[in-house]
């Protein structure tokens, strides 16, 4: 999804699927930037977040582990 709300198509140019913004916070290894993307993304989808505090934390850092464990090692990307 675009910053603007907009769904695109998910290129597979390797590892991960992903849109071409959140691929270029994967392959600059921004997770931080990833991660904000990330909940934005599912709160624009109706998923209910906290709004602040240990809830939100513990949300962010299970998020945070996903991706970790998605990109444990060095990512090689190879078309599937």
């Amino acid at each position: 999804m675009t910053d603007d709300g907009v769904v695109v198509p998910l290129p597979n140019d390797g590892r991960w699927r992903a849109c071409d913004l959140c691929s270029d916070l994967v392959d600059t290894n921004d997770m931080e930037r990833l991660l904000t993307r990330a909940l934005t993304t599912m709160r624009i989808l109706g998923v209910k977040l906290p709004d602040g505090g240990p809830d939100l934390e513990f949300m962010a850092m299970v998020v945070m582990t996903n991706f970790a464990t998605v990109l444990a090692g060095e990512p090689t990307k190879q078309p599937l």
